[in-house]
């Protein structure tokens, strides 16, 4: 079960244990889906996230056999960004990757308070190589599906 809190305008997505016992797809998307609906639930709005990015990064965590602290983390930095890219309407490929490059060097140095070093060097080339792969290649797509979101939310409102 994955479980999503909002906690002072920053989200975080949990997982539980089970997850480790299963390797569904199905399964998986579905639990992904359940997160988003309840994290927006607790937002206030209809706000829904392209899951086949939130997909592909657990199935890249798997196989890098990835701790559970550093799949949530990689999820949370996702769904920051696309956050990010909803609420500027002008932000262009360039100020998300900046604001993503932000996001993960908090958790890639050692340096606290301020950072906590959970990602490696290569932690952090897995990640920009996947994170370039999977959804900067599809930016307008991703960009235009969070538009009509946030269009859908102002014409109920």
């Amino acid at each position: 079960m994955i479980s999503a809190h909002n906690k002072g305008g920053e989200c975080s997505i949990q997982f539980n244990e089970e997850i480790s016992v299963t390797n569904d797809a199905a399964w998986c998307r579905e639990e992904i889906r359940r997160a988003t609906e309840k994290l927006a639930a607790e937002r206030g709005g209809g706000i829904d996230y392209p899951t086949d990015v939130l997909f592909q990064a657990v199935c890249m965590a798997r196989e890098n056999h990835w701790t559970w602290a550093r799949m949530e983390k990689l999820l949370d930095i996702i769904v920051q960004v696309l956050d990010f890219e909803r609420e500027n309407p002008m932000c262009t490929m360039e100020h998300s990757f900046h604001n993503f490059k932000q996001r993960l060097l908090l958790f890639s140095c050692e340096r606290p308070p301020w950072t906590i070093g959970l990602y490696t060097k290569e932690h952090v080339q897995k990640i920009t190589e996947f994170i370039m792969a999977h959804h900067f290649r599809h930016f307008r797509v991703h960009k235009h599906l969070l538009k009509l979101q946030t269009e859908k939310l102002q014409l109920v409102s």
